[in-house]
């Protein structure tokens, strides 16, 4: 049978429709997911990138880095960028709040003998695929990831504050009317204590939970369950929610000299708008009460995810 409504806070029905609708909450189902066994859903910019073992096939997007292959920074614009648009709708963008996860592994990082490094990351933003990396003016909520810097993290008294320090090369940060590599930026980014390593493989999960706050969680394993470590970055009032719509990859570009490397992977990609979990409990009001009429139990909701069982006096 179906659960039959007897009032605004009454329903019957059996057990199993019951604990259908709590338990173990039911996942959410993502917006936008890609496991890039193609490049069906991104659009490369350049159409024929300089840089080597960029790519997206058999399951991965791989970006390959090397200081000096990139173009100058009046030209760079090597990016992968997904339109969420295509699963929002024509002219739609992303909702005040929104769950990212993705699996991030690091495949080779090296520092040249200038101690300049490389930054790279993701982000989600209102830039298209077809405007340089270069350009300002834009926003953005991004996974930043920087190696080899020697500068403090920040610099005692500086007012250039970068990440990539050794053991502080992860970042979730944002920009803001900048470029897209704006994110490493003094005072906006909260560095992760995650530190790179070679082949190293872990989940990142940022969370919209407002237009002020992301949180940034790295989990070790693929179904999220165990944390290693969770940061905020507070975003000022003045980003506003600034149409963001587009997922891009992006990576940083000059002309100085020494022979850096940076190499990532991207995979498991799933997109949630409008929300701040992948669950989804009932939206019943705190006290409603369920008849059981399979086993002849009587339980109320507690008003989050929880069915209590009611005891008889």
């Amino acid at each position: 049978m179906a659960i039959k409504w007897l009032d605004a806070k009454r329903l019957q029905g059996t057990n199993a429709e019951r604990t259908g609708m709590t338990g173990i909450p039911a996942a959410r189902t993502p917006n936008f997911e890609d496991n890039f066994i193609n490049a069906d859903e991104w659009t490369q910019k350049p159409d024929s990138s300089p840089n080597a073992d960029w790519f997206i096939s058999d399951g991965f997007m791989n970006i390959s880095i090397i200081r000096d292959n990139n173009p100058t920074p009046s030209t760079r614009n090597n990016n992968f960028t997904h339109d969420l648009e295509d699963e929002l709708g024509s002219g739609n963008t992303v909702s005040d709040t929104w769950v990212w996860r993705f699996r991030f592994e690091l495949t080779a990082y090296t520092n040249a003998a200038n101690n300049s490094g490389y930054p790279g990351g993701i982000t989600i933003c209102n830039q298209p695929a077809n405007v340089s990396s270069a350009t300002s003016g834009y926003y953005g909520i991004q996974f930043f990831t920087m190696t080899g810097q020697t500068l403090e993290n920040p610099p005692a008294g500086g007012s250039s504050a970068r990440i990539g320090t050794t053991g502080k090369e992860y970042a979730v940060s944002y920009f803001e009317n900048q470029t897209v590599l704006g994110g490493n930026s003094s005072g906006q980014w909260t560095a992760l204590t995650t530190a790179a390593s070679v082949d190293q493989v872990f989940y990142v999960e940022i969370i919209r939970n407002s237009l002020t706050l992301v949180t940034c969680n790295i989990y070790s394993n693929d179904t999220y369950t165990t944390l290693t470590e969770t940061k905020t970055i507070a975003i000022p009032s003045t980003f506003s929610n600034r149409d963001l719509r587009y997922i891009r990859a992006f990576t940083g570009g000059d002309d100085m000299s020494g022979g850096s490397v940076l190499k990532y992977k991207i995979d498991d990609m799933e997109f949630y708008d409008n929300a701040t979990s992948t669950d989804t409990t009932p939206n019943l009001p705190n006290g409603t009460i369920f008849n059981e009429t399979d086993t002849y139990k009587y339980f109320m909701f507690d008003g989050t995810d929880t069915w209590n069982q009611m005891v008889s006096s």
